[in-house]
This record gives structure tokens, C-alpha cells and sequence, in this order.
């Protein structure tokens, strides 16, 4: 899923959030489940998906040393018509407040036949001076999702990516 500007309800310190291609090769098997995830830097990502799961390029270009990366997998879905989507992100001092909607396709939807398994990848900016915020996801009706710290790799010695 993309955003646009404006998609995305921001309260308090201004902040601008970037959207990111879902379709950067990451394994399936980590989106079967419903996962939220925050990573740090571009190790911790790839340690977490696997690094032969994305087009290092496309990852080589995000600024992770002033961004978090936000992803939200749904899980695996049985149809097409589902969806996950961002409310709201608030900022608040040593927290991000995130909230999100998992949409469903209706009865009488009409929907592919086969199985998704809808993400979202949010670059969220860092704050300067501040330590690694919480992470906090809800629902629509504020109801705990998941609470997350930013994930960091471990590099091995001479590590590159």
C-alpha cells in the first residue's frame, strides 16, 4: 500500500512520514502471521526477513539512520479484499502511537480467489537527541495491538551491506 500526502493523520510535533514499497521481495512466510515490526537499521531488517528476501537496493536507499521502519503485516489472508491501513500516528516524548485499521472485504464483496497477505512499510523520522522510542500499535478502538522497540542487528566483524 502507498501513501499520499495527507493519508495519514499526524498529532502533535509536526512530522512528515514517507511511504515505502511494499514490493520489496520480503519473505512470505514472515507475513503469514499478523506481525508488527520497528527496525533500526538496515541489518536488523535483513537479519529479520532474511537478506536473499529483499532487493538490497531498494533497501541500500532508505535513510534508516534518520528513519524507523514500520511494517505491518495482516497475515495471511484466504481472499483478496483485505486490507490494512494507517490511521494515525502520534508522537509523544519517548513514544509513537500508531493506529491501525485491518479492513475485511464485505459478503458481498467481490474478491480474488486466491491468498494475500497485506503489509505496510512506514518510514517513521527519528527525533534527534531522544533514545529509541516505544512503539505502540492500536486498534480503531484503541485496544492494544502490540507494543515493539526499535530492532537492531548485530553486525558480524567486516559486516557490508
Amino acid at each position: 500500500m502507498f501513501f499520499r500526502p495527507g493519508d495519514i493523520a499526524v498529532e502533535g510535533p509536526k512530522v512528515r512520514f514517507q511511504p515505502v514499497n511494499p514490493m520489496l521481495g520480503f519473505s512470505l512466510d514472515k507475513a503469514a502471521q499478523r506481525d508488527f515490526q520497528v527496525f533500526g537499521d538496515r541489518l536488523g531488517l535483513l537479519q529479520h526477513y532474511g537478506d536473499e528476501s529483499f532487493d538490497v537496493s531498494r533497501v541500500a536507499a532508505m535513510d534508516l539512520d534518520k528513519n524507523y521502519l514500520v511494517a505491518i503485516h495482516q497475515g495471511l489472508c484466504p481472499t483478496g479484499g483485505y486490507s490494512v491501513s494507517v490511521e494515525s500516528v502520534r508522537v509523544a516524548a519517548g513514544s509513537v502511537t500508531i493506529t491501525v485499521d485491518f479492513q475485511e472485504p464485505g459478503p458481498d464483496d467481490i474478491v480474488t480467489m486466491a491468498m494475500t497477505t497485506p503489509s505496510l512499510f512506514l518510514l517513521v523520522p527519528r527525533r534527534r537527541g531522544t533514545r529509541s522510542p516505544a512503539f505502540i500499535f492500536r486498534d480503531k478502538e484503541g485496544a492494544l495491538l502490540a507494543e515493539r522497540m526499535p530492532v537492531y542487528g548485530k553486525a558480524a566483524p567486516n559486516a557490508q551491506i
